[in-house]
């Protein structure tokens, strides 16, 4: 829950960043087509603050900077495709995602409150569409 300064990670070294396994999704061969990474985020001190959020998989990393505001504002990260294979998600890719967010910025502080993921899928059972799958990260 984006909870404001009420509970929060922080980077406040340029490069510091964290990163979060995904918990089982439970999914097996259903079809994805679309991850998308959440995260609430502000800066803290009044300067040039831009994270990197993204995605990382056997050792690679696939991430947008997003400029911090002094507000706290809700940033998105979508793929359709996994952007290390150009191919759809698997279920199994699902599983071992982990998610990450990087301070760019020297002198500078980050803050973040919330941090989850929502992938869509089409279940294997005729008829039903556009299922969605959210997946919380604890901070």
């Amino acid at each position: 829950v984006a909870d404001g300064d009420t509970s929060y990670n922080y980077a406040s070294v340029q490069w510091r960043q964290d990163r979060l396994l995904m918990e089982n999704s439970g999914l097996t061969s259903e079809a994805i087509s679309n991850v998308t990474l959440y995260a609430t985020m502000r800066r803290a001190i009044a300067s040039v603050a831009v994270v990197a959020l993204g995605v990382r998989s056997n050792g690679d990393v696939s991430v947008q900077n997003k400029t911090l505001t002094d507000s706290y504002v809700e940033y998105t990260y979508s793929m359709n495709l996994n952007p290390f294979t150009g191919l759809a998600w698997t279920a199994a890719e699902i599983d071992v995602l982990i998610c990450t967010y990087i301070l760019n910025s020297a002198d500078t502080q980050a803050r973040v409150t919330q941090l989850y993921i929502i992938v869509t899928y089409t279940p294997l059972v005729i008829g039903l569409t556009g299922h969605k799958l959210e997946l919380v990260l604890t901070l």
